[in-house]
């Protein structure tokens, strides 16, 4: 991706998915906006890769629960995102991170 990303992810009942997140969301973002030219493409890309990141964390949670460790089903976390991207800046959050 052509452009700044800067982002801050706080858990909630343990850190490992707001760790999970700091890891794997520039990489999503970057495979999701590398071909985007347009607000609409952009807008798309940073919720796909949010989205990307929660059915990652899902399946990981569900395969542990199902392996007999439950709480993991009970991390959660919350992430704000900034993305500038030709001289216009995007905010995205996901919980109570306004």
């Amino acid at each position: 991706m052509d452009g700044i990303y800067a982002a801050v992810f706080d858990g909630h009942g343990g850190y490992q998915l707001a760790n999970y997140a700091m890891k794997k969301l520039h990489i999503y973002l970057d495979e999701a906006l590398k071909d985007a030219k347009t607000e609409a493409q952009i807008k798309k890309g940073i919720s796909e890769a949010f989205n990307k990141v929660e059915k990652d964390w899902y399946d990981l949670a569900h395969k542990a629960f199902d392996m007999g460790y439950p709480k993991t089903a009970y991390v959660g976390a919350c992430a704000l995102v900034a993305v500038v991207k030709d001289d216009k800046l995007y905010i995205a959050n996901a919980g109570d991170s306004k």
